[in-house]
C-alpha cells in the first residue's frame, strides 16, 4: 500500500522526483503562484459562463451550449498570455530547472455531475495510467482543484495497482493514429484504459485550492463524480518530464504499458517551446551526457 500524499516542498526537485518515481503522492500547500493562477482561472471560467455560476451552469443551459462553452473556455486558456506566464513562474516555484523542464498543456477540467452534460471535453476519465499513452516512464503528473472538493466528486488514485500489472488495452492504442483520425474529424479512444474491474481501492484525493499534487504518470488514477445534484469539479493539470530523468533513465517501473511507440514529441520547454523528442536527438547526434541530478 503506498501511503497516502505527503506534504513536501518544492514538488519537483530531484529528491521529491525520486521519491515520485518510487511511487510516492506529494503535494506542496498554499503555493504562492497557485493563489494567482487560482483567481486568474476562475476569473475565465466565471465570463466563459455569465451570468451563470460555472460550477451550476450545468443546471441552466443545454449539453450542447454547456460543452459549446467549455470548448471555447480551454481555448481561451490554451492561448492566454497570462496563463503562461504564470505557469512558468509556477514550475520555477515547484522547484522545476527551467532548462530541463518539457511539459504538456495546462489543461482546465469542469466536470459536471449531470451524465447528459459529460461529453468530451467535460467527460470523466476512466481508470488508466498517464505511461500507457506517453510510453514514458519518467513522467510525472501535477493535478489542483479551483474549488472545493469532497470524497464524491474528485480524483480517484489506485494505489494498490502501483506495483503490479494491470489488464489494459493500450496494446491496441497509437497516439499517431490519435492524431491522424482527429485530423480529420473521426472518434478514437482519447487515452487507454483498464479493462478489468479488479483495481483494488479507489483513494478519493482531498486537498485545497492553492495546493498541487504530484504523482507518477505510472499510478492509475480516474475521475470521479458521485453527486447527482452538486456543483461540478473544475481543475486543472498539466504533465512534466525532466531531461535529465529520461536521458539517465530515472524513472517509475513498467508494468505493463504495451503501446507501440513513445511520444517525446507531446512535451515542449516552455522557457523556449523546443520539443522533448528535438533535444534527446540532438543529444544523441552529439553524444553529449547530461550531469546527474542524484
Amino acid at each position: 500500500m503506498i501511503p497516502g500524499p505527503v506534504s513536501v516542498k518544492p514538488i519537483l526537485d530531484a529528491p521529491a522526483r525520486k521519491r515520485l518515481f518510487a511511487g510516492d503522492l506529494l503535494v506542496q500547500r498554499a503555493v504562492p503562484t497557485m493563489s494567482r493562477l487560482v483567481a486568474h482561472l476562475g476569473h475565465m471560467a466565471t465570463n466563459a459562463f455569465h451570468p451563470q455560476d460555472p460550477l451550476r451552469a450545468h443546471e441552466h443551459l443545454d449539453a450542447d451550449a454547456y460543452l459549446a462553452r467549455l470548448k471555447d473556455l480551454r481555448r481561451g486558456v490554451r492561448q492566454d498570455s497570462g496563463v503562461a506566464a504564470l505557469f512558468e513562474k509556477l514550475l520555477a516555484g515547484l522547484g522545476a530547472e527551467a532548462a530541463d523542464t518539457f511539459s504538456d498543456r495546462l489543461n482546465l477540467r469542469l466536470v459536471p455531475p449531470f451524465a447528459s452534460h459529460q461529453g468530451r471535453p467535460a467527460d470523466p476519465l476512466k481508470p488508466h495510467r498517464d505511461t500507457w499513452g506517453s510510453g514514458l516512464l519518467s513522467q510525472i503528473n501535477l493535478w489542483a482543484p479551483l474549488g472545493p472538493l469532497d470524497a464524491e466528486a474528485t480524483m480517484v488514485l489506485y494505489a494498490d495497482a502501483w506495483d503490479h500489472a494491470v489488464k489494459n488495452d493500450s496494446a491496441g492504442w497509437d497516439i499517431a493514429e490519435l492524431r491522424a483520425q482527429r485530423a480529420e474529424g473521426k472518434t478514437y479512444p482519447r487515452l487507454p484504459i483498464a479493462t478489468t474491474p479488479d483495481l483494488g481501492d479507489a483513494r478519493p484525493i482531498l486537498i485545497e485550492p492553492g495546493d498541487i499534487l504530484a504523482f507518477s504518470g505510472a499510478h492509475l488514477h480516474a475521475s470521479h463524480s458521485a453527486r447527482p445534484n452538486g456543483p461540478a469539479r473544475l481543475s486543472f493539470d498539466f504533465r512534466v518530464v525532466m531531461l535529465s530523468d529520461h536521458h539517465a533513465g530515472r524513472a517509475a517501473p513498467d508494468h505493463d504499458h504495451a503501446a507501440p511507440r513513445q511520444a517525446p514529441e507531446w512535451f515542449k520547454r516552455p522557457s523556449d517551446g523546443l520539443g522533448l523528442d528535438a533535444v534527446t536527438k540532438d543529444l544523441a547526434k552529439t553524444g553529449s551526457a547530461l550531469r546527474a541530478s542524484w
